[in-house]
């Protein structure tokens, strides 16, 4: 016995925000600030084949500001992150087939919880009636959240102590990126939920999940004021540390294969046995280039950055739903995911897709 997804449930908000919100005149101030295009010969001939592989999968989009992005979608100003996350989550269940009462523990993630020190997830509970014995907490992962949810509710799962688990993941980038910023045009707003339940039978479910973690990121990526922490006063926003992230987009293809490799070792599987690969969408060129450079190049995939932008731990759920939708995902395909989230940790998941 294992645990796998028995549903997967998105919520994406109805009005849609096109390139041209942003004025020219901004989008032109934007242009070659980010980037590796001005690096010489020498500085690009010592590095090793995983940081080419990214200065190669990079160099397409350093022209286009918008990094890809077509459009993304903006969420009304009335409504909360539970609200998006409870949304997505009775369609999971709905789904699955599975009642509210069923549910054992929510375990939510945000980017811009409502408070701090009063999780979402309580918030969730309440909308969806679950019952007052199911636990409700979360957890701060950023884009890694879905692995650390998961591994967390599966020894719940398989202890017997719950039966069903809804992980719930929510990304307003409209509410935390300045519309200033040179990166706002690339995130967007919406949520997502996945019910995993007991699946039985050899080599079903999940098989294996592998986490690195680098505590010297821890920074690379926040939101809080200009300057210091929250509890200093001023809104907060999203704030890049550029040294931080450059060194890890430029090690990101190197760093990702280990985690794959691992995962797949732990999971007794080979690389070519992996039928579609889900991969946290930063940037457009990141599924891609770590698909390749991780040797699961034949893998199927599911573009949803350019029409939905980042969504950051909502990515690889949407991926999967969107895929499975379209055909591209088949019961008994062999999945791989792969996420870093800031701070900073890696994780890839792997296990045999039994529907949503």
């Amino acid at each position: 016995m294992s645990t796998g997804i028995v549903g997967i449930g998105t919520y994406l908000p109805e009005q849609v925000r096109h390139n041209d919100y942003w004025s020219p005149e901004l989008v032109a101030g934007w242009r070659g600030r980010v980037g590796f295009d001005n690096w010489s010969e020498d500085r690009i001939a010592a590095l090793n084949p995983g940081q080419r592989a990214v200065l190669t999968a990079v160099q397409p989009f350093l022209s286009d500001p918008f990094r890809g992005c077509l459009t993304r979608r903006v969420k009304d100003p009335g409504v909360s992150s539970p609200d998006m996350q409870a949304a997505a989550a009775k369609q999971a269940l709905e789904r699955a087939g599975v009642e509210p009462g069923q549910v054992g523990v929510v375990i939510s993630n945000s980017l811009a919880p409502t408070y701090l020190g009063s999780a979402d997830a309580f918030a969730i509970h309440a909308q969806l009636g679950l019952p007052s014995h199911a636990l409700a907490f979360d957890i701060e992962a950023a884009c890694n959240a879905l692995a650390h949810q998961w591994v967390i509710a599966r020894g719940m799962i398989e202890s017997g102590a719950v039966d069903y688990a809804l992980l719930t993941q929510a990304a307003l980038g409209s509410v935390v990126v300045e519309y200033e910023a040179e990166y706002s045009p690339w995130f967007g707003d919406g949520a997502s939920a996945v019910l995993l339940g007991r699946v039985e039978g050899e080599g079903e479910g999940l098989l294996s999940c592998y986490t690195e973690t680098d505590g010297k990121a821890h920074g690379g990526v926040i939101i809080g004021p200009e300057e210091g922490s929250w509890t200093d006063g001023g809104r907060p926003r999203l704030r890049n540390n550029t040294v931080i992230i450059a060194r890890t987009f430029l090690n990101m293809c190197n760093s990702a294969k280990l985690v794959l490799d691992r995962a797949q070792e732990r999971a007794g599987v080979r690389a070519d046995e992996v039928s579609f690969f889900a991969c946290h969408q930063g940037q457009i060129w990141m599924s891609d280039a770590i698909r390749d450079f991780g040797g699961i190049g034949h893998a199927k995939s599911f573009n949803t950055l350019s029409e939905f932008g980042n969504l950051l731990s909502v990515n690889i759920p949407l991926a999967l739903r969107m895929a499975h939708d379209a055909g591209l995902l088949e019961v008994g395909d062999l999945v791989q995911t792969y996420a870093i989230g800031s701070g900073h940790s890696e994780s890839s998941l792997v296990f045999r897709w039994d529907g949503c």
